[in-house]
């Protein structure tokens, strides 16, 4: 994992805070690009603070609040020789559809500054793929500071369905990789739609990520079904099934294998019994297997050719000539 700060921010803001301005200026510029999350004129994204936290393991939770209050705030100048000050950097907002939901929505103050060629990074240099913002997820809420005897609803499934994960955006983009390759004129699709399927598959049948790749990866590359599992709700409509044909289709692969080299060891040592007549009379073939009668070792016929040899020179108790 890799982190990083503007020089120029820090010098300004401080350190914990350019760290948390980059962190604001990758989801927000994501968000903007997919015209995400826009009210009052803003790009907005949001996260909790323990969220946002937890991508931070050198800095503590109060560090991480305590350099977000600092952005909502500003520093005003507190005396002539006071150098440092600044207006804010972040406002706060809420967008939720839940009243209860209390958490909180972020945007640049002055999105022309912080936005701008100098300082948006088309990559994040912030590292973590887990975070929730780019198809805008509706993350556990914050509570409220005054704690109260009634503790916030969660958000049921029903309710959050519409607010994709990051994981399914990552997804999304996977899985058009797939189909771009078998075909480059493949329509770009609605991302938003693929995005909930794949957050469905995650959150509702439990699938994960990985698992998910391994699937798809297989799907595209079979005759049959990559020419019919052309989305996400058609991936997971037939993800049992396609489980299935992909392990049958491994142990027939497993097994083909085997037979072809039982074919090949058991050709090779009769060929070493007819070259050396004999010697080898202890060994005896017993179904897929050789066997030395003299001490009852014995070896597998199926094993890779290229170790036949050197394995079968130890069972039969004779050296190379």
């Amino acid at each position: 994992m890799h982190h990083s700060f503007d020089i120029q921010l820090a010098a300004t803001y401080g350190i914990n805070a350019a760290i948390i301005i980059h962190h604001f200026q990758h989801w927000v510029s994501v968000n903007k690009r997919l015209n995400r999350n826009q009210h009052d004129g803003k790009t907005w994204t949001y996260q909790t603070l323990d969220e946002i936290a937890a991508h931070f393991p050198y800095l503590s939770r109060e560090d991480v609040r305590g350099a977000i209050e600092l952005l909502c705030n500003g520093i005003g100048r507190r005396s002539k020789k006071e150098e440092k000050s600044f207006d804010p950097v972040l406002v706060k907002g809420n967008y939720n559809k839940k009243k209860f939901d209390k958490t909180v929505w972020y945007a640049f103050a002055d999105e022309s500054k912080f936005l701008n060629n100098s300082y948006e990074r088309e990559t994040s240099q912030i590292e973590g793929g887990d975070l929730p913002n780019p198809y805008g997820r509706s993350p556990t809420p914050i509570p409220d500071t005054k704690p109260d005897t009634k503790p916030d609803k969660e958000l049921s499934l029903s309710e959050v369905s519409d607010c994709p994960s990051a994981e399914a955006a990552d997804l999304v983009d996977f899985f058009l990789s797939l189909q771009k390759e078998n075909n480059p004129k493949f329509k770009d699709p609605n991302k938003t739609k693929w995005a909930k399927t794949f957050d469905l598959m995650i959150r509702r049948d439990n699938r994960t990520p990985e698992e998910i790749k391994e699937i798809a990866t297989w799907a595209s590359k079979d005759p049959f079904w990559s020419g019919n599992v052309l989305s996400p709700d058609k991936l997971r409509q037939k993800f049992d099934q396609l489980v299935m044909r992909r392990k049958n289709e491994s142990k027939g692969q497993k097994k083909n294998e085997s037979q072809a080299n039982i074919r090949e060891n058991l050709s090779v040592f009769n060929q070493l019994k007819s070259e050396n007549p004999g010697i080898l009379n202890h060994m005896r073939v017993s179904g897929d297997y050789l066997l030395n009668t003299k001490n009852s070792k014995d070896m597998p016929l199926s094993i890779n050719p290229n170790q036949f040899m050197q394995l079968f020179l130890q069972v039969a108790g004779v050296r190379p000539q």
